[in-house]
């Protein structure tokens, strides 16, 4: 019988260790902006940090063995950003993003749509007044926006409601 198991998300050191030392003789590098940048855009979940890094790791191959370039094995600020501005990037993710958003259309959908829509495009979140003006039946949105907590999709911070992943954030918007 399958289920669901909660795999959480890493802590930042963990985080560190997965990008920057999944093998002791890992032979890339990583600038410390690549990877603060990495947990930042992935809240620590497991699934997308591998995924970036996979990436990552795959545009260098190519250019270094490929192209024939010859390059330093250090990933950078750079290279991240490169990585996750790329369209193909959330089709590799898809898995990710699209189990999130079916899960949010599991109750409220219409309410929980509104919500993760008009965050998407405020990288610094909004107030629980500007998203009560967002929903299409305001009395249930407290309700709704504790569900999208309770399933770690936005989490609240400094009197503002943010997605928990900012690659979410940008794959809404």
């Amino acid at each position: 019988m399958l289920g669901c198991v909660d795999v959480g998300v890493l802590s930042e050191a963990a985080a560190d260790r997965l990008s920057a030392n999944p093998t002791d003789d890992f032979p890339l590098d990583y600038n410390p902006d690549a990877i603060t940048a990495i947990y930042r855009l992935t809240g620590g979940q497991p699934y997308l940090i591998q995924l970036i890094c996979h990436s990552l790791i795959s545009r260098f191959n190519r250019q270094r063995f490929e192209e024939g370039r010859e390059i330093e094995p250090r990933l950078t600020l750079t290279d991240v950003e490169t990585i996750v501005t790329r369209p193909d990037f959330f089709r590799g993710g898809n898995a990710y993003f699209s189990g999130v958003w079916s899960q949010c259309q599991e109750e409220h959908a219409d309410e929980q749509t509104a919500i993760l829509r008009a965050l998407s495009p405020h990288p610094n979140g909004l107030s629980a007044a500007e998203l009560m003006q967002t929903s299409p039946d305001s009395s249930r949105t407290l309700e709704v926006i504790a569900l999208l907590e309770k399933h770690d999709v936005i989490h609240h911070s400094q009197d503002r409601y943010r997605f928990v992943v900012e690659l979410m954030r940008r794959w809404v918007a």
